[in-house]
């Protein structure tokens, strides 16, 4: 029996197809984590949730990617005419948003985001801002409240925030951050690489502030990275399968990495 943790799909349902195999992925016995962007850019996104919604023992965090679909899908849905009906991509929707933010992986001591953990908070902290937002996103309000998230770029934690900002500051922490400056402010833009960040700037998992608790921390999103942080508590596994790179597996029970060749060609971000 064991658990994997697989990187950034981005719709690459094939390349999903052909890492299975290479782990010899048996669903009766093994569990498998995703760290978001289950969807987008690739050629194959409904095939992509159509596949791991049916899989048992399994958990998917949310990325940024997959709340874009959402709400760009919800507004358009006979985009999809030919792929799934329109009752299928509701039901879709309807398991994508159920999804957490973060997971806590008590068994091997893991937490798996997307993106990040905002450095100035504890990692309980981080876990107790994120069940609200969830609940949030899983209530009738949820889809009024990622148009608003999608109008509104909050990239600092200040004492006079409404509650939806404050909430939109932690879907940005979870989904998007990728550097922060000693302020606690987030850069949203950047995607490069961990040595070339702007000026000011330190990859989040490298923050002089950080807090998480001797805890260590699987996300992907950061392509940029090359799997690679030089940091033993956080691990990343976007290895760019979109960009033509590889798709990666890390099985938790001994930290060994499995890579699937992609077969996409499109242009570097």
């Amino acid at each position: 029996m064991s658990t994997y943790c697989i990187g950034d799909i981005h719709g690459c349902f094939d390349e999903l197809l052909g890492l299975l195999q290479l782990i010899n992925y048996d669903p009766q016995f093994d569990s498998l984590r995703f760290v978001g962007d289950l969807v987008n850019r690739g050629p194959k996104s409904i095939a992509v949730l159509q596949f791991i919604s049916t899989l048992p023992n399994t958990i998917v965090v949310l990325g940024n990617h997959d709340l874009h679909w959402i709400v760009s899908t919800n507004d358009c849905k006979s985009n999809f005419p030919d792929i799934a009906s329109e009752e299928e991509i509701d039901n879709l929707i309807k398991w994508l948003i159920m999804q957490p933010l973060i997971y806590n992986d008590d068994s091997f001591d893991y937490v798996i985001v997307h993106a990040g953990i905002y450095p100035l908070w504890n990692i309980n902290t981080a876990l107790a801002y994120a069940k609200k937002v969830e609940l949030l996103l899983q209530s009738n309000s949820g889809l009024s409240f990622l148009k608003y998230l999608y109008k509104n770029n909050i990239y600092k934690w200040t004492n006079d925030m409404t509650v939806w900002e404050q909430y939109c500051f932690i879907i940005n922490s979870c989904t998007i951050m990728r550097c922060c400056n000693y302020k606690g402010e987030l850069e949203l833009q950047y995607s490069g690489s961990s040595f070339h960040v702007p000026n000011g700037y330190y990859p989040w998992f490298d923050h002089p502030l950080r807090h998480y608790d001797n805890k260590k921390i699987i996300f992907g999103h950061w392509s940029g990275l090359s799997g690679i942080t030089n940091n033993k508590s956080a691990i990343t596994i976007d290895t760019g399968c979109i960009w033509g790179k590889t798709l990666t597996a890390l099985r938790l029970n001994d930290g060994k990495f499995y890579h699937y060749p992609s077969t996409i060609k499109l242009d570097l971000p």
